[in-house]
């Protein structure tokens, strides 16, 4: 058999297992969270949640016409199934394709030991992601991400077979297939797009030498070819049209669509004779991108569905999204508000004091106006139907009143959106909502201001740091009743307060070494305190304590009290305007600014440092939010219960019981409970272990493609985390948004499959023992670090741990070697090897992702309906207490 038809015929062949996996274990009706909603909306064709999955929904609907209203939850699942199994078809497909570019002669025929090492490669890395945990989640249920991880796979296999055959005739067809895909990837979900960068840089490197000016124009222009399809195409088109809309119906008088007609024939028109001329002088490359174009907007058509289908008033028609403008709202997801990315708001601050709110962009409606002639048109009423206009018309209507077809700004968003005064803004700001739960969060996760350190109090007398009750004790005993002479005392007092940048003399002085003056704060006089009373020196140890903690600039306390600030001095500020609004007084405007400009300070202080904000980007944005997933997938998972940040929930965890207890303690006194957690996946580090293996030997084997590689696995990873700038608490897991990231480290633990068996052809013991050696001495200076610094040895144990492991497997190699056992014997024996890992993922992670007997939502939902008189009114709040209900009626 031809090495082609093996890598097709194997790949169909691990199709087919993914394929039983997900069909075996599907939801057999609707999920929680979006599914219900989406299963419904393609069941009816009806319109959900911005900013909408038209082409999922004609897919799903296009299956249930041969479901019944009790199987169109199955249909609509295993077309998810279906998806995500042809998904590990073009993995398989793309893992080949990179491996065999590393075997000795690429473009010949492969050797037999060559053809099963690729093939290991393909199987290995693609059943791994098969059984990883985000993606074999998303498989079972009926939702967008599964057919949105198939178009991922397809273009990025599209653009490796367009490279094997760039310098053939005909070779841009897959270019313009790449186009079409994307614009129908649309109408389910935008991830797809951010496979632009990865493809221009297989153009690059194919078609161009390579250069490091070369790779950040080529970057800057996926970049820019990115923002111009999301913002250009997508909004930009749908923005112009409405534009065309307006001008025709408001300025011209037409009547609706009018302008819409006439926008689409100029589009097409002017896109037609863009291909025929580009064609006609030979610009092959603006050709090339016209017809891309024309094909990302054909497939990018399928959003007429929303509107055709909102125009007809279903039962579910969310945002009503039946006209141009109410269309472009929709997309630009508008109901979900804003959030900062570049430059903005932190969750505190305030807004611009002139200018405390700006207007939004107009929101335009449909209207049928009753216009009437007084020598100028005047608007006398508007309504949003004819038949109501007619009515009105009917019973009021004059006969210099006519009806007119126009479109009318509601005005709900004039003074909408917030001016934030730019001194308390910052750049890259990462902590902006201002809801109670998330500010307390904020503060945590980034320590803001020491908000999680327990701040003491400190004196030139003591060494260690004291609490309240020990200071005020210390002030009394070692300061106020310590015998010193007048002149002592002052100088020790001078000391202590220059310690909280606080003076001395500003509030006390001692008058003799019995004896101290204390200013009243309300008359603003010295009084005296005699220091021979037990109780006035207990009083003044707490006066002088209170007046020192204001000149500390850390901890909780402190954040606190800057708040209560800023809200005694706002009150101040509002009752102080509002005199001199009265007065007119110069007296009373020169108080006003003086308590503003105290406020300023204030805000000042409570401003977020860039390290506060950059560290709840790292631990928080970073950390939890993206390689905790990242590592649930390819080490292990702690349980399936939703986690904020605690060490009991919703962890990553490896199943080394010795390296878990560093981070999540001791894993002996775990409860039958939490082990019996079906959640509980212990991969061992294995296949992280094989991606990191296979990173590195793609790196220098084949950087270019290396490159590629990495772009997808950055845009759909770290780049979503940067885009979506979360906030904490969020209302459910979110990994399922950083799929095509793990889908790009499937590909490193495929290629970290086809290392071992080249390892066994090629490696020395000398460079192996210098590369393990390197590992284990990074590994041993980490640990001296940690052991200096925080004590936790959980980094440097994993990475000693992976250097044993990764030892074995390398002196495995090196024994092949040595015994000069024949190359597919080798290949056969790493092949078995390396299937462990999936074998380990499928065994750990079947009895938390088969579904196959969970009815829980629609159980719920079917509950909450048969507790209801008939046509009963049913309150629900949030997406668990609407979707399901919304399928089973």
């Amino acid at each position: 058999m031809t090495y082609q038809k093996l890598n097709i015929w194997t790949g169909w062949g691990v199709w087919f297992l993914a394929t039983i996996v997900y069909l075996s274990t599907i939801e057999p009706t609707a999920s929680f969270w979006d599914c219900g909603e989406f299963i419904a909306s393609a069941f009816k064709l009806e319109v959900g949640h911005p900013p909408g999955a038209p082409f999922f929904m004609l897919l799903a609907r296009f299956l249930m016409i041969f479901a019944t209203p009790e199987t169109a939850a199955v249909f609509a699942n295993s077309l998810s199934a279906l998806s995500s199994s042809f998904t590990i078809l073009f993995l398989f497909w793309s893992i080949t394709h990179l491996a065999k570019k590393m075997i000795a002669d690429p473009s010949g025929e492969a050797s037999t030991a060559e053809r099963w090492a690729v093939m290991g490669a393909g199987a290995v890395g693609a059943l791994a992601y098969t059984f990883s945990d985000s993606f074999w989640f998303s498989a079972v249920e009926g939702e967008v991400y599964a057919l949105s991880s198939l178009f991922t796979a397809l273009v990025f296999w599209a653009i490796l077979k367009w490279e094997n055959v760039a310098d053939e005739p005909g070779h841009l067809r897959w270019i313009l297939v790449i186009a079409y895909l994307m614009g129908l990837s649309i109408g389910v979900h935008l991830l797809n797009l951010l496979a632009i960068p990865a493809i221009a840089l297989v153009y690059y490197f194919k078609k161009y030498d390579f250069s490091w000016k070369g790779l950040g124009i080529t970057t800057l222009v996926a970049v820019a070819l990115l923002g111009f399809v999301q913002e250009g195409m997508i909004k930009g088109v749908v923005n112009l049209a409405g534009k065309f809309e307006l001008f025709f119906v408001n300025e011209m008088g037409f009547g609706f669509n009018s302008g819409v007609l006439a926008y689409a024939l100029l589009l097409i028109a002017f896109l037609t004779a863009a291909v025929w001329w580009t064609h006609k002088k030979g610009w092959w490359a603006a050709n090339t991108f016209v017809l891309g174009m024309t094909l990302v907007l054909i497939g990018y058509s399928t959003f007429a569905v929303i509107v055709i289908r909102s125009a007809a008033n279903p039962p579910m028609d969310e945002n009503n999204p039946e006209d141009l403008f109410a269309l472009l709202a929709y997309l630009n997801r508008e109901q979900y508000g804003s959030r900062p990315l570049a430059t903005g708001e932190y969750w505190g601050s305030p807004v611009d004091q002139e200018k405390p709110y700006e207007d939004g962009s107009p929101s335009y409606v449909k209207s049928f106006s009753i216009i009437e002639d007084k020598g100028r048109d005047v608007r006398v009423k508007s309504f949003r139907t004819e038949g109501g206009a007619m009515a009105w018309m009917a019973e009021n209507g004059t006969k210099r009143m006519r009806i007119e077809e126009e479109y009318v700004d509601s005005g709900e968003k004039r003074g909408s959106v917030p001016n934030y005064d730019s001194r308390f803004t910052m750049v890259f700001p990462r902590m902006w909502s201002g809801q109670a739960n998330h500010k307390r969060a904020y503060k945590q996760w980034s320590n803001y201001k020491g908000f999680n350190e327990e701040v003491g109090f400190t004196s030139p007398l003591k060494s260690a740091p004291m609490g309240l009750a020990a200071f005020e004790q210390h002030i009394q005993e070692d300061y106020l009743q310590s015998g010193m002479s007048k002149a002592e005392l002052t100088r020790a007092f001078n000391a202590l307060f220059r310690t909280y940048n606080r003076r001395f003399e500003e509030n006390f002085e001692i008058a003799s070494e019995g004896e101290m003056l204390v200013k009243d704060r309300q008359s603003g006089r010295m009084q005296r305190a005699p220091l021979n009373s037990d109780e006035i020196v207990s009083t003044l140890s707490q006066i002088i304590a209170e007046d020192l903690k204001s000149g500390i600039t850390r901890g909780k306390s402190y954040v606190q009290r800057l708040e209560r600030e800023r809200n005694e001095l706002e009150g101040q500020i509002r009752m102080a305007t509002r005199r001199a609004n009265q007065t007119g007084s110069a007296e009373d405007i020169r108080v006003v600014r003086q308590l503003q400009g105290m406020l300023d300070r204030v805000e000042g202080d409570l401003t977020p440092s860039m390290a506060e904000n950059l560290r709840y980007f790292k631990d928080y944005q970073m950390g939890w939010m993206y390689f905790r997933y990242f590592l649930w997938n390819f080490v292990g998972r702690q349980n399936d219960i939703q986690g904020h940040g605690d060490f009991l929930d919703g962890n990553w965890l490896s199943g080394i019981k010795a390296i878990d207890a560093e981070r999540l303690g001791n894993q002996e006194l775990l409860t039958g409970q939490q082990v019996a957690n079906k959640g509980y996946n212990r991969f061992y580090y294995l296949p992280l272990l094989l991606g990191l293996i296979g990173l590195l030997f793609h790196a220098f084997r084949d950087p270019k493609q290396f490159l590629v590689v990495t772009a997808l696995f950055v845009l759909t990873g770290i780049a979503i985390v940067v885009y979506l700038n979360q906030y904490p608490y969020q209302p459910r897991e979110r990994d399922y948004a950083f799929v095509g990231s793990f889908y790009a480290f499937a590909i490193w633990i495929g290629l970290g499959a086809y290392a071992l068996f080249d390892w066994s052809r090629k490696l020395q013991a000398g460079d192996a023992v210098k590369a393990l050696g390197t590992a284990g001495a990074v590994a041993a200076v980490l640990f001296g670090l940690e052991a200096a610094t925080s004590g936790n040895h959980a980094m440097s144990w994993t990475i000693g741990f992976m250097t044993l492991v990764a030892g074995l497997v390398v002196g495995l190699a090196l024994l092949f070697n040595r015994l000069g056992l024949k190359e597919p014997l080798r290949a056969q024996v790493m092949l078995l090897l390396t299937l462990i890992v999936p074998a380990l993922m499928a065994s750990e992670g079947w009895d938390d992702h088969s579904r196959a007997k969970r009815r829980t939502g629609v159980d719920f939902a079917k509950n909450y309906l048969d507790s209801l008189e008939p046509n009963a009114v049913l309150f629900t709040n949030g997406d668990n207490d609407t979707f399901p209900l919304w399928y089973v009626q």
